[in-house]
């Protein structure tokens, strides 16, 4: 009984021990639910903690930006500003006419130019700066931010408005219509002023240049114009347009001369002759085109053109020649010189011969450029083909002159073209004598002028007289040219070694009236006077040459009469007096008989390589011609 008391009391403590345990486990698992709740609670708390942190890291690194936002700001203000100027500019231009009020258009075209580079300038540096925040947003890792995606629209807003500004200079865009705007006024100028000018009467071209047909206001218009196209790489437009306006008016100008005999081919006629009436109005269409509106176009580019530049003028000048047609005035001469040999050939070539040199002046002035090289070379071919063809033909003038003894004569009785050969001789000489009153007048040394045509006249004189070129010219002629000579040998003596001896006059020599004591130092200062003149004058004249040896002499004795009795007969009387006294050498240069000597020695032809003088002897020539030819012309007297 008391065992099983004993088990009872430890079943009843065992029972308690669990309730109690049981209860704890109760009270455990109550502690650990709220934990639990409370631990929830915390990690909540702690996602909100880290959302904040999150936007305040976000933030810090924003604030790293600033300075790149800084940078921007500055010109991206600008970049509005601007592009509000340009905004206004474009509404200006597209309701401006040029020709209403070119000079506010033009001021207006030049801003909207600065304008534009400026906002292209201006783009340029906030793309950089966004770029560089953009990247500098990336590496933070930050690209989902709201100020992240602004970046990137404010870069992608500048680079379209950067299109937008190339767009400007492009086929279509606002600067392109401006300028093609003022291309247009310019043409607008041009053809205005453009029209044919009046063609002289008879084409008698007058010696007075031809008018401007542009008034003044409008080349400045057109030159205000071109500077602003200058400025924008468009002046070769310009000239496009100008070339292309004038070259219609030459050529219009032109066409009514019918010029369609320069398109005949050698195929097409038989004979120069059948062709002179050609030639004729080849000459003065030629002379109407040269002095008249090439004349006229030299002026007008210059005036245009001027502030571009002499080698704009000159190319501009260059390309509405060449266009206008003047080679075929070159093609129809040369296919007269290449035509076959015949008497009549010589005259014609003569003519367009004289009408050249009539031009020469004008050609070397007007194609002197080298934009005209071309010109310049098929005309000096053309005279050269000219010249040589004349040449030939005339060498061979008495077979071609024999040939024509089998033609028809002329039908009405009158004296046939050969028979004016007589006439192209004395038109050559008045040419030559012309030539060389001209060259005469080069010289700056008016001694050698008048030496030259002493020279000169008399190869003529001594070699037509006693030819049929002579008696060709007559007697009155050689007569005229022999004064000539006589004149100018004597002037050219007078004029320099005749001054010579007034250095050594008697005047003043004697110390006292109605004595004979003579003032040594003034004798001697006036020899030394005399030769130091002579040695100028001898050194000066060394280089001069008289080839005919006739002429030479006959010059040489009139220096002689002129210097030598004077000084022979200063020194017969003085030196005596001086020639003790010291340093007389010093003074007396020369004795009369070198003198003599010296004067004798002037004048000499220059010996060649082979001992042959440097002188063609043109006018033997021409008299050995001359002599054999006219002879067997008997249709040229």
């Amino acid at each position: 009984m008391a065992q099983q008391e004993q088990d009872l009391a430890s079943v009843a403590a065992a029972r308690q021990i669990l309730k109690e345990s049981l209860e704890k486990s109760w009270d455990l698992d109550f502690a650990i639910r709220e934990t639990g709740s409370r631990l929830d609670q915390s990690e909540q708390r702690l996602a909100s903690l880290r959302s904040a942190i999150g936007n305040v890291a976000s933030k810090c690194a924003l604030y790293d930006v600033r300075g790149h936002v800084d940078r921007a700001l500055g010109p991206a203000a600008a970049v509005l500003r601007i592009f509000d100027v340009v905004h206004e500019l474009e509404t200006s231009l597209i309701s401006a006419d040029p020709s209403s009020d070119l000079r506010s258009y033009l001021i207006n075209v030049q801003r909207m130019e600065e304008a534009v580079k400026l906002l292209r300038d201006s783009c340029k540096l906030v793309t950089l700066w966004l770029e560089d925040a953009v990247q500098f947003l990336q590496d933070k890792g930050i690209e989902g931010d709201l100020y992240f995606l602004k970046f990137k629209k404010s870069l992608m807003i500048l680079q379209q408005l950067q299109e937008v500004e190339e767009n400007f200079g492009l086929d279509g865009g606002l600067l392109m219509d401006a300028f093609n705007q003022l291309e247009n006024e310019f043409r607008r100028l041009v053809t205005d002023n453009s029209f044919p000018p009046p063609r002289p009467d008879e084409l008698e071209v007058s010696p007075i240049p031809p008018p401007l047909s542009f008034p003044d206001s409008d080349i400045e218009k057109m030159q205000t114009i071109m500077e602003r196209l200058t400025a924008s790489n468009r002046l070769d437009r310009c000239l496009s347009i100008y070339i292309e306006v004038r070259t219609s008016i030459v050529t219009t100008a032109l066409q009514a001369l019918d010029l369609s005999y320069l398109e005949l081919s050698l195929s097409e006629f038989d004979s120069v002759q059948n062709l002179e009436g050609c030639i004729d109005q080849w000459v003065k269409h030629l002379q109407f085109a040269v002095k008249y509106l090439f004349e006229m176009e030299y002026r007008l580019c210059y005036e245009v053109f001027q502030k571009a530049g002499s080698d704009v003028c000159m190319e501009c000048f260059a390309k509405i020649v060449l266009r206008s047609g003047f080679q075929n005035f070159i093609k129809f001469a040369n296919s007269i010189t290449r035509s076959k040999k015949e008497a009549i050939k010589l005259l014609k070539l003569l003519d367009i011969f004289a009408a050249l040199d009539e031009l020469r002046l004008n050609f070397n002035r007007l194609f002197s450029g080298k934009s005209c090289f071309d010109i310049q070379t098929q005309t000096r071919d053309l005279i050269k083909g000219v010249v040589d063809g004349a040449c030939e033909l005339f060498w061979e003038l008495s077979i071609q002159v024999e040939s024509q003894r089998s033609s028809n004569p002329p039908s009405d009785g009158s004296v046939p073209r050969l028979g004016l050969l007589s006439g192209q001789v004395q038109r050559i000489l008045e040419a030559l004598e012309l030539n060389l009153q001209t060259w005469a007048k080069a010289y700056e040394d008016t001694n050698l002028s008048h030496f030259f045509r002493m020279n000169n006249y008399w190869y003529f004189c001594k070699n037509v007289e006693g030819t049929k070129l002579g008696d060709l010219m007559g007697h009155d002629w050689l007569r005229a040219y022999e004064d000539d000579m006589e004149y100018y040998a004597a002037t050219y003596v007078s004029e320099s070694w005749g001054k010579l001896p007034a250095l050594i006059s008697e005047e003043d020599l004697v110390l006292f009236p109605g004595g004979r004591a003579i003032n040594h130092n003034l004798v001697q200062k006036r020899i030394e006077e005399f030769c130091n003149a002579f040695e100028d004058m001898y050194k000066q004249q060394s280089y001069w040459v008289l080839s005919d040896r006739g002429l030479r002499l006959r010059t040489c004795q009139l220096i002689m009469q002129s210097v030598f009795p004077s000084y022979k007969s200063y020194i017969q009387k003085y030196m005596p007096l001086i020639e003790y006294e010291e340093d007389t050498s010093k003074y007396v240069k020369y004795t009369p008989a070198i003198l003599e000597s010296m004067i004798n020695s002037l004048f000499q032809p220059k010996v060649g390589k082979y001992g042959s003088t440097k002188c063609t002897h043109l006018a033997t020539r021409i008299k050995n011609a001359v002599t054999t030819h006219l002879p067997s012309t008997p249709a040229a007297a």
